[in-house]
């Protein structure tokens, strides 16, 4: 972490197996500002993340989950986003299941880079809640 400054903003995408290495987690969670935590809205993904966001509330680091491809018309989707509030900030915007972000991976590109993308809103008001966040720019 050392040899990064002069950046407004980092972003680091940590392998699944982080929650093996507390320590260098610990390391990493004390020199940023934010710490976002993507999940779905299964069960599996709930008992995964869960756990990980009381951890990370022990670093003291400002995190907020952020609900990825999801269905809002389903009661699951309710169900899990009361069960994480229990844990931990919940981002205001969820990314639904769309085919052209899942599309738009393969071909090296993100949805905000897809002219009429469906989804792109949303990735948008994720990225201006992660902005408004951090105090840094303007909206996407």
């Amino acid at each position: 972490m050392a040899g990064i400054s002069g950046f407004d903003l980092v972003v680091i995408d940590t392998p699944p197996s982080i929650e093996d290495h507390p320590e260098a987690f610990r390391i990493l969670a004390a020199a940023v500002d934010l710490i976002l935590v993507p999940t779905g809205q299964s069960d599996d993904d709930l008992d995964s993340v869960r756990p990980w966001m009381r951890f990370i509330r022990k670093t003291r680091t400002d995190a907020a989950f952020i609900l990825n491809r999801v269905n809002p018309r389903t009661r699951s989707f309710t169900e899990a986003k009361s069960i994480l509030v229990s844990d931990g900030r919940v981002c205001p915007i969820e990314i639904p299941t769309y085919d052209d972000v899942a599309t738009t991976s393969s071909q090296g590109i993100g949805i905000l880079e897809l002219k009429g993308g469906k989804g792109r809103e949303y990735v948008s008001g994720v990225w201006n809640f992660t902005r408004a966040e951090l105090g840094i720019g303007g909206p996407a």
